[in-house]
């Protein structure tokens, strides 16, 4: 195939975190043989370019907003559409989130433990890393719903290995938290993680002196 047609249908550059077929990392290189990346591990995939061009490509860095999203259980005695709009309202408040689109909060299922509530919200990937944002409104939708006075129930198995009854053997949870007064936003959440991984991936690719059809210089047919 003519270089012209990677340059030309190239969907991704140097650094663009990608996945193909499952295998989710940062762009190294491409060759006419295969599309190197770096995974977050560290560890370097290859893929044919017979596999890449034929696969489905999804680039996170296409464009600078990107949507986290995590589940949280309530309990089942919980006031649904208010700690629904308690969560979407915390989110939103967050320092690093985007006012639009605005962050959106639903419910998706019931488990044995309480009714799982999907949470999401919006940053500028360019700015803020998506991992410590995630992490970060996690963090701060607990702190808000246990400071309301309840409970985030936990997964809990019990084993029957004595023959009683299993009223018997049924045990009180431990002491539910007091709420708790800490701040929803405290912890630095700047694009720092993956900065470290793209100088990485910037030395690798100065060192490196054979074919890369990814740089400015590439031949054009």
């Amino acid at each position: 195939m003519p270089r012209s047609c990677f340059r030309i249908r190239q969907p991704f550059g140097p650094n663009d975190t990608i996945e193909i077929n499952g295998d989710e990392g940062k762009v190294i290189r491409l060759t006419s043989r295969a599309t190197i990346l770096m995974s977050f591990d560290g560890n370097q995939i290859r893929i044919p370019n017979s596999t890449v061009f034929k696969s489905r490509i999804v680039n996170y860095s296409q464009n600078a907003e990107r949507r986290f999203k995590f589940t949280i259980t309530i309990p089942m005695e919980a006031d649904l559409s208010f700690v629904r709009d308690l969560a979407a309202r915390t989110v939103q408040d967050l320092p690093f989130v985007l006012d639009a689109p605005a962050a959106v909060t639903w419910i998706s299922d019931f488990n044995d433990a309480g009714i799982e509530l999907i949470v999401t919200g919006w940053i500028d990937q360019s700015a803020t890393s998506m991992v410590l944002a995630r992490g970060e409104a996690l963090r701060a939708v607990k702190l808000a719903i246990e400071g309301t006075g309840l409970t985030l129930p936990e997964k809990s198995y019990r084993l029957n290995l004595s023959g009683n009854p299993p009223e018997a053997q049924r045990k009180p949870t431990s002491t539910p938290p007091s709420p708790q007064s800490e701040p929803a936003a405290s912890a630095h959440v700047a694009d720092n993680i993956e900065s470290e991984l793209d100088k990485i991936i910037e030395a690798e690719r100065a060192a490196e002196t054979n074919e890369d059809l990814l740089r400015p210089d590439a031949p054009n047919e």
